[in-house]
């Protein structure tokens, strides 16, 4: 018991700053999350000014996605601090695995990188992501809980918002590949485990997971760009046959297990239904096939009528077709669009920075892949060639514009591409000045331009121009 207020319950997490307790708030009748930080370091006079002044600012941090910090405070030698209890699963529940849909992996993150968003722009991080932390709640909302009071605590770096980004991006493999991220050397790429993963999501796991820092997204905010522009130009998710969805209560929830981000055995995660990033109710899926009729027919003649709207847009004009022949003077000169001469199609608006277009990292990427991801954004690829003893031949090495800025006005980003090693010059030997022609005499030094056909011309007679041994200058007679 704490303050005779929070009756403590069992323990839900533990690490060497302290212990996580389920409990119940006694005074407001609601089951709460007691965190109490470790004998030890509540005797620090430090460590526990750090623990509450943590507690603090997480606690005015407003965001639907996060669990709130209720309060904070001492009862005698322990150091607590309450927060929101959120019922429902987290994502490393469950018994069954299943991979997840881009569509349906990717509002997920997106959700969870909303929350990060609100805690990063207060100027503090999460900074102990895991699946457990994930969860969501009975209205199928995804919801961020289980805070750190003293994240890097003890003994390790304080985490930034870089970490949380490589951790958002080790959930994301996770989801879609439906194994367990473990750190490595290299980003993850999940791939190597999915057959005909958009390169773009691809991409978007591979850049959270760089293994160094600065080549990750700096924040919450600029990875929840890239995430929502994939997001956009992505295909509804088919529905999978076979798979079955966990249910808690009345309401489709989620349930996958995974350990993200850490060493371990692999493990499956179960299909996940997309949530609702406005927090929107749930649908139901009893509702008889009668009912959903009327549905199903106004869908179809709503599918015809913009099928004809967009055939009568591509249908020319016969009167416009006239009224144009008509306006020209027989035999007089037409002002021509070079686009629309030979069959050259009209270039496209190039995108801006207006757009939200985000450039995203390319370095270290096939030169055809970096191309294609580009595109795929609406950006022009402009490509230049480096040689480079390092990067194999195709390889991008460099970019103008750096990952995570706004695209420039005129949409173009050019990438500089790996030629290969440069070929090595040709020795110079001793005494021989580089460049230097050694294969003969100069021809020059003859001012008859005579060659070496005849039987040895009189080289100090300026008229032997043919050199056929004739006494004449013209060489003639």
């Amino acid at each position: 018991m704490l303050r005779e207020r929070f009756a403590l319950g069992p323990i839900l997490d533990a690490d060497a700053a302290g212990s996580t307790y389920q409990a119940r708030d006694l005074s407001e009748d609601r089951d709460v999350a007691v965190t109490v930080l470790g004998p030890a370091l509540s005797a620090d006079p430090a460590a526990a000014h750090a623990f509450l002044e943590r507690a603090r600012t997480l606690g005015s941090v407003h965001h639907p996605g996060l669990a709130r910090v209720l309060t904070q405070g001492r009862d005698g030698d322990r150091v607590y601090a309450v927060t929101e209890h959120i019922a429902g699963v987290s994502l490393a529940e469950g018994g069954q695995g299943a991979r997840h849909a881009p569509r349906a992996a990717l509002s997920i993150a997106a959700d969870v990188l909303s929350a990060l968003q609100a805690l990063h722009a207060a100027g503090t991080v999460h900074g102990g992501l895991r699946a457990d932390a994930v969860r969501i709640d009975r209205d199928g909302r995804v919801r961020v809980a289980r805070h750190p009071m003293l994240p890097g605590c003890p003994g390790a770096a304080v985490p930034d918002t870089r970490a949380d980004v490589y951790a958002v991006g080790a959930l994301l493999y996770a989801l879609l590949a439906g194994v367990s991220a473990t750190r490595d050397d290299r980003p993850l790429r999940p791939s190597s485990a999915v057959l005909g993963l958009p390169p773009d999501v691809d991409m978007l796991v591979a850049n959270a997971t760089e293994p160094n820092p600065r080549y990750r997204p700096r924040d919450a905010g600029q990875y929840l760009t890239l995430v929502e522009q994939v997001l956009r130009s992505l295909p509804p998710d088919a529905p999978a046959p076979g798979r079955e969805t966990a249910l808690l209560g009345d309401t489709a929830s989620a349930t996958v297990v995974l350990e993200v981000g850490l060493p371990g055995p692999e493990t499956a995660l179960p299909d996940v239904p997309e949530p609702r990033s406005a927090f929107a109710e749930p649908d139901r899926e009893d509702a008889p096939a009668w009912r959903r009729l009327p549905v199903l027919i106004g869908a179809g003649a709503l599918a015809v009528l913009l099928l004809a709207v967009v055939v009568w847009t591509l249908l020319p004009d016969a009167d416009d077709g006239r009224a144009a022949s008509a306006d020209r003077t027989p035999g007089a000169a037409q002002p021509t669009d070079p686009a629309s001469e030979e069959g050259v199609p009209e270039p496209s608006a190039s995108a801006d920075a207006d757009d939200g277009v985000v450039v995203p990292h390319t370095i270290g990427m096939d030169q055809a892949a970096a191309v294609a991801l580009l595109e795929g954004l609406g950006l022009e690829a402009r490509i230049v060639e480096r040689a480079s003893a390092t990067a194999p031949d195709g390889t991008v090495v460099d970019q103008d514009v750096p990952s995570g800025e706004p695209a420039p006005g005129d949409g173009v980003v050019t990438l500089t591409v790996s030629s290969g090693p440069a070929e090595p010059a040709p020795p110079v030997t001793d005494g021989e000045e580089p460049g230097s022609d050694t294969s003969g005499s100069d021809t020059d030094s003859d001012p008859g331009g005579g060659s070496d056909d005849g039987p040895g011309p009189d080289r100090e007679n300026p008229g032997r121009g043919n050199g056929n041994g004739n006494s004449n200058g013209n060489g003639n007679s």
